[in-house]
């Protein structure tokens, strides 16, 4: 056996015979070597040196060929070469990528061309590893190692090693510098300046949150009490990269703190750093502030603070109207003290004050505790059934004063019918009640108080029912049939009820066309006919032009002498409550008579005198302008109107009065007709 690279010598001797031999040497069918000499001894030796052995020289036959005649056989001899080889290449085939710690990894190795095979060694900087399984196919050796790469893995130099232990110094290697990719590694620290035992309120804290990963964190942030915190220079929180500041720190401050980062490989905490502040006594939330008691009755007032340091001393003091007094009777357990307080008389009631005092300092704002009269409470308001169901009732109520206890709310609900106790139920916060389970269509009466340690209220009750449940038919719904006697007596009330209608439409058709009347006729009337109007609307005198007065009234004025002789006419058309008189009243009013009928001259009516107060005659003043003629004016509506045409037409530059006239026609029974007045008087206007 040989090992490739070195020399190889082959001797061979063949005895001497006649004639002399050829001794040469073959590989395979190739002539490797025919020179060959006679020893000494008379042998022929042909020595073949072969001065560096190749690979292709690995089992091959050489042999060795003597010859001396053509007459005989040639004799050989022949021998396999079977060589040591040293390993031709080594890789690690899987990608040089970075590892991730804490994440195991396969990693293979490959070698070939060693003969034996390649003895194959993982090493970690200058650490071996161990755990590599070695399969062999042909002249090539794989090895494969599965490890989990650790953070101080990190910059090490991976490799992998092929030798042939029987050829020294075949070692071959392949590796690379790994690079481990991890989680950050946080940890917590308080400033370096920072004595944690010395914080106090109104202190400035920061924490430095210490940073190791690979590759460099994306985002820092802060966490306290387990919730996100960010930054708000208001509130004197300031968070810059890996620092957090804290600005005079309060107690409100105190509490776990962590700071968190991420990168590509994952989020990390740091561990919880608690940060104590140190602050005077501050009351306890959340504490009973209200005690009922009555009188010559102990009650146990329990004040409770919040102080670091807990080393604490209490004060007790009682303050009403009428006095202010130091309790000297009361116990105290680290932030806790308890006082034990008899009402003695009606003055014993008030607040009582609790404060405590640290190193830190004393409590500015006292723990008080209001002590009241106690008794029952007040019956509960309001009560009203909200909702109804079959089996359900729901009842809602107010409540009332707790007579300074604990209260209780409670509902008996009594069967009307059955007269006994249905349920009764108990409440603790709030009078809602929802009673369930009832029988159906059932009447109950509620009744509903409220107790407290001291007795019960009043009770206040109401009454409610459930729904009746619904019936089961199953019968089949048949349609009444109509018989045909029925139809008939249908038929015949509908033509009664049409023919009905039709009476009425013609009725007030009717109606309507003798109303109106043709235009002839309407222009013979209404020289004759006045408008029947309500006397109500015209002698409104709201709805009346204020210098027209009714001409009845001037005649009745004219007949007895003139504006000194009725004092008080001018209230004649009216009934004393501001409301005209109707025309009857008017014209009895004015003419003494129901019964007379104005006469009709023909003569038109221009001015008229005006009644005033009879103190005022003497005064009369005097117009000398053309007046204003006005045309009579019939007010009554009702009748047809009237067409005045004057007969002829006077000369009235002579006039001297101011104030024209329209005239009202009086109702009466019958048709009236216009009365005028055929000499103009003078108006009299009291000065």
């Amino acid at each position: 056996m040989g090992t490739t690279n070195r020399p190889a010598k082959i001797l061979v001797d063949y005895i001497i015979r006649d004639p002399t031999p050829t001794v040469t040497w073959w590989k395979d069918s190739s002539l490797l070597d025919d020179d060959y000499y006679v020893t000494p001894g008379g042998a022929v030796r042909n020595e073949l040196l072969i001065n560096r052995l190749q690979r292709d020289f690995l089992m091959s036959v050489l042999t060795c060929e003597a010859s001396n005649s053509n007459l005989s056989m040639p004799v050989s001899k022949s021998v396999t070469l079977d060589l040591n080889l040293k390993p031709l290449d080594v890789r690690i085939t899987t990608l040089k990528t970075p590892l991730s710690a804490g994440r195991q990894v396969e990693l293979v190795c490959q070698s070939s061309g060693s003969r034996p095979p390649a003895r194959i060694v993982w090493k970690k900087g200058s650490d071996k590893m161990s755990g590599a399984v070695v399969p062999r196919r042909d002249n090539v050796t794989i090895s494969k190692i599965r490890f989990i790469p650790t953070i101080d893995d990190h910059g090490k130099y991976l490799s992998c090693q092929a030798d042939n232990v029987l050829i020294p110094h075949s070692a071959l290697e392949d590796g690379w510098i790994v690079t481990i990719f991890y989680q950050p590694r946080l940890t917590l620290s308080l400033g370096a300046n920072i004595q944690h035992d010395a914080i106090r309120e109104g202190s400035d804290v920061y924490f430095d949150c210490n940073i190791q990963a690979n590759p460099w964190v994306s985002e820092i942030g802060w966490m306290f009490e387990g919730k996100p915190l960010y930054s708000k220079k208001i509130e004197g929180i300031i968070i810059s990269n890996q620092t957090l500041v804290l600005q005079k720190v309060t107690r409100e401050r105190r509490g776990r703190y962590q700071c968190i980062a991420s990168n590509i490989e994952g989020d990390a905490e740091s561990e919880e750093i608690t940060l104590r502040v140190h602050y005077a006594p501050v009351c306890k939330p959340g504490q009973k502030i209200v005690y009922g008691v009555g009188r010559k009755e102990s009650v146990m007032i329990r004040c409770e603070v919040l102080a670091d340091p807990t080393d604490v001393t209490f004060h007790w003091t009682l303050n009403n109207t009428f006095e202010s007094l130091e309790l000297r009777s009361y116990t105290t357990n680290k932030t806790v003290s308890e006082a034990t307080y008899k009402p003695r008389t009606r003055y014993g009631y008030g607040i009582l004050s609790c404060w405590a005092k640290n190193a830190i300092g004393t409590q500015i704002d006292r723990c008080n505790f209001s002590v009241i009269p106690a008794g029952s409470p007040d019956p509960v308001r309001n009560c009203d059934v909200t909702n109804r169901t079959i089996t359900d009732i729901e009842v809602e109520c107010e409540a009332g004063y707790n007579g300074g206890l604990k209260q209780f709310f409670h509902l008996e609900v009594f069967n009307s019918p059955l007269e006994k106790l249905q349920t009764n139920m108990t409440k603790q916060d709030f009078p809602v009640f929802n009673i369930n389970d009832l029988p159906p269509g059932t009447n109950f009466i509620l009744a509903i108080y409220a107790s407290n340690s001291k007795g019960k209220s009043h009770s206040v009750s109401l009454t409610a029912t459930t729904l009746s449940a619904p019936e089961k038919r199953t019968a089949k719904l048949e349609r009444p049939a109509i018989s045909p006697v029925l139809g008939i007596l249908i038929g015949i009330v509908g033509a009664l009820v049409l023919l009905a209608v039709l009476i009425v439409i013609i009725m007030r058709f009717r109606t309507q066309e003798q109303k109106k009347s043709p235009a002839v006729q309407d222009v013979m009337d209404k020289s004759q006919t006045p408008f029947q109007k309500d006397m109500d609307e015209v002698l409104d005198p709201d709805t009346r032009e204020p210098d027209v007065i009714p001409s009845l009234a001037i005649e009745f004025h004219e007949r007895n002498g003139g504006i000194g002789r009725t004092s008080g006419a001018s209230n004649i058309a009216h009934n004393g409550k501001g409301r005209p008189l109707n025309a009857s009243e008017l014209q009895s009013a004015v003419l003494g008579t129901s019964s007379a009928i104005l006469p009709m001259d023909n003569q038109e009516i221009t001015y008229a005198e005006l009644f005033m107060p009879t103190s005022h005659t003497s005064a009369v003043i005097r117009r000398t302008d053309r007046p204003t003629e006005y045309a009579q004016i019939d007010f009554f509506k009702q009748a047809r109107p009237l067409v005045l045409q004057p007969e002829h037409e006077e000369d009235d530059s002579h006039i001297t009065a101011e104030t024209p006239l329209m005239e009202a026609l009086s109702s009466m029974a019958g048709r009236h007709r216009v009365a005028t007045i055929s000499d103009r008087g003078k108006i009299s206007t009291p000065v």
